[in-house]
């Protein structure tokens, strides 16, 4: 009976099994710098789909439970920067232009590591290093250091799309 029982669970189980419930082992053409092209043209994409304004910008960020001192964040009334017209376009070229207050300020980004988790941004002022914390179509989030680069101190900031 046994023997039965044993015989007829693997019977269900080999039609049960299909060709379609099977993974097929990945193999392809795609080599790493296919693969790191596909995943710039989705974080360039991504970057670039849509202008971006400011939802927060704070100093001192340690981590997303620890985002630091808010200097600014959309909707208070306490803020210490003004950011609530401050526009963000990146453009595929790898140009940019951020809108501050009636000023233009151009310049250029691109990304600067193979995961396109590090990028900088370079102003006629200066350049920043920015590491991405999160991107996708509805957040860009991203830190950079501030004041002295030994103490690990770095400005967050949080964009969404604009209006």
């Amino acid at each position: 009976m046994k023997t039965l029982l044993v015989t007829f669970i693997m019977v269900t189980l080999a039609f049960a099994c299909t060709k379609t419930d099977m993974q097929q082992p990945v193999t392809g053409t795609t080599n790493s710098s296919e693969t790191d092209l596909l995943r710039a043209k989705n974080r360039t994409g991504l970057i670039t789909a849509h202008t971006w304004m400011y939802q927060g910008y704070y100093f001192h960020y340690i981590d997303q439970a620890h985002k630091g001192d808010p200097q600014y964040v959309r909707g208070s009334s306490n803020n210490l920067v003004a950011l609530d017209d401050t526009r963000i376009t990146f453009k595929k070229n790898g140009t940019f232009l951020e809108k501050d207050g009636g000023y233009d300020y151009p310049g250029t980004w691109q990304f600067t590591d193979n995961a396109d988790t590090a990028f900088i941004t370079v102003y006629s002022f200066g350049m920043n290093r920015n590491s991405i914390i999160a991107l996708n179509k509805n957040k860009f989030s991203y830190k950079h250091p501030i004041g002295s680069y030994s103490h690990n101190n770095f400005a967050y900031s949080e964009l969404i799309p604009a209006n």
